[in-house]
C-alpha cells in the first residue's frame, strides 16, 4: 500500500516539504465542513445572479433550417442550464478556495477558536448523518421505475449491503494490519470474473443483429464509420461521423484480424475490460485490493450491468468510446501524482490529444485535465514560475500529436482533415438542443457534485497548507475529470447517463473511505468510523445488486451462444446475403438503412456520399444529398423500408421498375431500366 507521506517530488533535492499549518482533529472537521458549505453557498449566489444572462434559446423554426428531427418534441434547448453548468464548473474551485481561506482566517480568531471547540464534536456527527440523508433523499427524488433498475432485490439488497458494510467496518483494522495473499488472489479472481462477464456480453455476430432500435440507433452508429474507414475512406476528408476519429485508431487491429461483427465487438469488449481494469489497478494500488474490488464492482453495476441487463443494448457509444481514455488518464495521473516530472506532465497532455482524436467529447475533458494537473502541481510545490513552461510543453505536445495525425491523413488519403467538422454533432445536440433532457432540480446528481466539491476542497486545502502529497494531486485531477464528463448527463439528463458518467465520483468515494480508515482508532466507535461505514455501504451495495442481476446477465450471454450454435440467419442476415449476390467488393453503393454498417461490411462496399450513416443523419443538408442521389440514381442504390418513409420507399420502386426486392421485402435495390 503506498504511503501518503509529504513529498517534494523528484528534481528538488535537499528541500524539505512545507509543514501543514491547518487545525488538526476536530478543528479540521469544522474547517472543512464550514468551507464546503460556504463555498457551495457562494457559488449558488453567483449562479443565481448570472442566470438572467443566459442567451435566448433557439426556436424550432431556426433549428429546422439545418436539423431534421422525426419528433420535434425531442427538441429541448437548454441555454440557461448550459450557462449555469459551465460557469459553475469554472467557478467552483475558486469559491471553495476563497471559502477555505475565509473560514481558516475566522477560526484563527479567539471567537472562531472558541466556536470551533464547541461545535467540533457535532461537526463530524453532522456529516455522518447528512451523507445517508443526501443519498437516500436524492434517490427518492428520481423516477421510481428508473430507480428500480438500479435497486434490484429491493429491501433485501439493502439489508445484505448493511450487514456486509458493518462487517467490513468492524474488521477494517484487521484488513489494514494483515494483508492476506489468499484474499488478494480471491478479489483479483472476482474482478476477473466481472471483466469476463463484460467481454462475453459485448461479443455478438451478424446473426444476432435484428431490426430493433438498439441496433439502428446504437450499434450501427458506431460500427458504420469503422466499416467505411477499414474499406479505405477517411473521416473528415471523405465523410463525417458523430463520435470522433476512433475508427482510424481501430483500423490497424481490424486489418490484422479481419473486419467483421465478431472481430469488432471482441475488440470493443476488450477495450471496455481494459478501461475497467485500469480503474481497478488504480484503486488497488492507491488504496488496497478490498476497496479496489468494491470500487470496480460499483462502477460495473451502476455504470454497465444494470442498464445493459435491462435494455440488452451494447451501447458502445459510452463503453468503451467515452471511458477508455479517461481510464488511461487516471492511471497516467496517478503516475504523475507520485512522481511529478516534466516528462510525465508532457505525457498527460499527449494522451489528452490522442483522446481528443479518439472521441471529441471526452477527449476535450482528458486534455484539459491533463494540462491543469501539472499547473496545479506547480502551485502546490510553490513554483508558480513553472506554470507558463508547463502549459507550453503540454500544449506543444498536444499540437505535435495533432500535427502528426494530420500529416498521416494527408500522406495516406491525399487530403487534409476538415477539423471543424468534429464539432458538428455538438452543435446539433448540445447547442441546438436536439434530444436533450433538462436536469431535475434535485436528484442523484446532487451527491455526485458534492463529492466533486469535497475533493476539490481537499485539493484547495492542500494547496493552502503546502501538503505536497500524491493524494492532494489526485483530489484535484479526479473532480476536474468528473465535472468534465458530467457534461454527458447535463445535456441529456436521464438516470442512465448519470450512472455511466459517475465513475470519477466512485473512485473518489473509495479514496475518501481509505482516508477515513487510515485515521481510525482501533476498537473506538467514532463519527469517522460511522462515516467510513456509510461510504463502505455505498460501495458494498453493488455486491447484492450484482448477485441479483447475474442470472439475467449471464443468461443473455448463454442466449447469444445458443443463437450462434443454431446458425439460423435472421431477416437482416438474409437481406445481407441477398445484397452480396448483386454487388462486388470495392463497389460504391448508397445503402439507406439503419443497418448499413452490417450491409457494407458483408458486401465490402462503401458509401459514395460524404455523409454520415443513416443512424447519424441529423443535418438537412446530408439528407438532401441522399434524396438527390436517389432521385438521379447515377448508380444502383439500396433502400430499407424500416428506415425511410414508407410512402417514399414505394414511390422509389414505382419510379424504377427494374428494382429488385429482397425476399423479406424490407430491402429494395433501385436500378434504372436498361
Amino acid at each position: 500500500m503506498p504511503s501518503e507521506t509529504n513529498e517534494t517530488g523528484p528534481g528538488i533535492p535537499g528541500k524539505r516539504p512545507i509543514e501543514p499549518q491547518r487545525p488538526a482533529g476536530g478543528g479540521r472537521a469544522v474547517l472543512l465542513s464550514l468551507s464546503l458549505v460556504g463555498g457551495l453557498a457562494i457559488l449558488a449566489v453567483v449562479l443565481f445572479a448570472i442566470s438572467p444572462l443566459a442567451p435566448r434559446p433557439a426556436t424550432v423554426q431556426e433549428v429546422a433550417r439545418e436539423i431534421v428531427l422525426v419528433d420535434w418534441g425531442e427538441f429541448r434547448p437548454e441555454p440557461r442550464e448550459r450557462l449555469l453548468y459551465i460557469a459553475g464548473t469554472l467557478l467552483l474551485p475558486f469559491s471553495l478556495l476563497g471559502s477555505y481561506l475565509g473560514v481558516r482566517r475566522f477560526l484563527g480568531t479567539p471567537f472562531g477558536s472558541l466556536l470551533s471547540g464547541r461545535i467540533a464534536p457535532a461537526a463530524a456527527w453532522l456529516w455522518t448523518a447528512l451523507v445517508p440523508f443526501l443519498v437516500v433523499s436524492a434517490a427518492l427524488a428520481e423516477d421510481p421505475p428508473k430507480m428500480k433498475v438500479y435497486l434490484p432485490g429491493g429491501p433485501l439488497s439493502v439489508i445484505v449491503a448493511l450487514v456486509l458494510a458493518a462487517a467490513l467496518a468492524i474488521c477494517a483494522d484487521r484488513f489494514r494490519e494483515k494483508r492476506s495473499r489468499l484474499l488478494t488472489a480471491a478479489l483479483a479472481g472476482l474482478a476477473g470474473i466481472l471483466l469476463l462477464g463484460i467481454l462475453f456480453f459485448s461479443v455478438i455476430g451478424p446473426e444476432h443483429i435484428r431490426n430493433w432500435p438498439i441496433f439502428w440507433v446504437s450499434f450501427n452508429a458506431v460500427f458504420y464509420s469503422v466499416v467505411q474507414v477499414c474499406l479505405g475512406r477517411a473521416l473528415l476528408i471523405d465523410f463525417v461521423n458523430q463520435y470522433g476519429l476512433y475508427p482510424h485508431l481501430l483500423e490497424p487491429f481490424l486489418r490484422v484480424v479481419g473486419l467483421g461483427v465478431y472481430s469488432f465487438t471482441v475488440l470493443m469488449g476488450l477495450l471496455t475490460c481494459a478501461a475497467y481494469a485500469c480503474f481497478y489497478r488504480f484503486l488497488a494500488r492507491e488504496t488496497d485490493e478490498t476497496l479496489g474490488f468494491l470500487g470496480l464492482a460499483t462502477m460495473v453495476f451502476f455504470g454497465y450491468a444494470a442498464f445493459r441487463v435491462a435494455s440488452h443494448d451494447l451501447y458502445l457509444q459510452y463503453q468503451p468510446l467515452r471511458i477508455l481514455f479517461p481510464a488511461l488518464a487516471v492511471i497516467a495521473a496517478r503516475s504523475f501524482a507520485h512522481r511529478p516530472t516534466r516528462g510525465r506532465a508532457t505525457g498527460l497532455a499527449a494522451l489528452g490529444a490522442v483522446a481528443l482524436i479518439w472521441n471529441t467529447e471526452t477527449g476535450l475533458v482528458v486534455l484539459a485535465a491533463g494540462l491543469l494537473l501539472p499547473a496545479y502541481d506547480a502551485l502546490l510545490r510553490r513554483r508558480p514560475r513553472e506554470l507558463p513552461a508547463r502549459l507550453f510543453l503540454g500544449v506543444a505536445a498536444a499540437a505535435g500529436v495533432f500535427g502528426a495525425f494530420t500529416l498521416y491523413l494527408r500522406l495516406r488519403y491525399g487530403g487534409f482533415p476538415d477539423w471543424p467538422k468534429l464539432l458538428a454533432p455538438a452543435k446539433a445536440f448540445y447547442l441546438a438542443g436536439a434530444f436533450m433532457v433538462p436536469m431535475p432540480f434535485y436528484g442523484l446528481w446532487v451527491p455526485i457534485v458534492v463529492i466533486y466539491a469535497a475533493a476539490l476542497l481537499l485539493a484547495a486545502a492542500a494547496l493552502v497548507e503546502g501538503e505536497q502529497t500524491p493524494r492532494a494531486r489526485l483530489y484535484f485531477f479526479l473532480p476536474v475529470l468528473g465535472l468534465g464528463v458530467f457534461t454527458y448527463y447535463q445535456g441529456r439528463s436521464v438516470l442512465d447517463a448519470l450512472m455511466m458518467a459517475s465513475y470519477p465520483a466512485i473512485l473518489l468515494l473509495a479514496l475518501f473511505a481509505d482516508d477515513l480508515r487510515r485515521r481510525l482508532s482501533p476498537g473506538v466507535v467514532t463519527a469517522e468510523r460511522v462515516l467510513a461505514g456509510t461510504l463502505l455501504f455505498v460501495l458494498v451495495f453493488s455486491l447484492p445488486c450484482l448477485a441479483t442481476v447475474a442470472p439475467s446477465w449471464y443468461g443473455s450471454i448463454a442466449e447469444k451462444v445458443r443463437v450462434t450454435r443454431e446458425g439460423r440467419a435472421d431477416i437482416v442476415m438474409q437481406d445481407a446475403q441477398f445484397l452480396r449476390r448483386f454487388f462486388r467488393p470495392g463497389e460504391k453503393v448508397l445503402i439507406a438503412s439503419y443497418t448499413s454498417g452490417l450491409y457494407h461490411a458483408l458486401t465490402e462496399t462503401t458509401n459514395p456520399l460524404d455523409i454520415p450513416g443513416d443512424s447519424e443523419l441529423l443535418y438537412l443538408r446530408d439528407i438532401d444529398k441522399q434524396i438527390a442521389y436517389l432521385d438521379t440514381l447515377p448508380a444502383p442504390a439500396v433502400i430499407d423500408k424500416t428506415t425511410i418513409n414508407q410512402g417514399y420507399f414505394e414511390a422509389c420502386i414505382r419510379r424504377y421498375p427494374a428494382s429488385l426486392r429482397s425476399p423479406s421485402g424490407n430491402l429494395a435495390i433501385l436500378r434504372r431500366s436498361p
